[in-house]
């Protein structure tokens, strides 16, 4: 949700379609990597609110097999930097 005629910044736009694509992809050790990537440090400076993705990964107890599905629920990006989206594991 952005404000009329506002977009997201590229870099906060390049690093929700990644790990857009690693969801859709049910890409358990790519998210997991997700601060290697490039472009991560920029969107995450501090890890207060990356790090919940990382705790919900893990206590799923899912390993990314066949079977197990994550998808990405759309939130939009608020200010231009604020992805509000939530990823479900099952």
């Amino acid at each position: 949700m952005q404000a009329p005629g506002s977009a997201a910044l590229p870099y906060v736009a390049e690093f929700v379609a990644h790990c857009k694509t690693l969801v859709a992809r049910n890409d358990r050790a790519g998210l997991a990597a997700l601060m290697n990537t490039p472009g991560a440090a920029l969107a995450h400076p501090s890890l207060d609110h990356i790090l919940p993705l990382f705790v919900a990964l893990g206590a799923s107890g899912s390993t990314g097999t066949p079977g197990e599905r994550c998808e990405s629920i759309e939130g939009g990006v608020r200010l231009a930097a604020l992805s509000m989206d939530s990823i479900l594991f099952h």
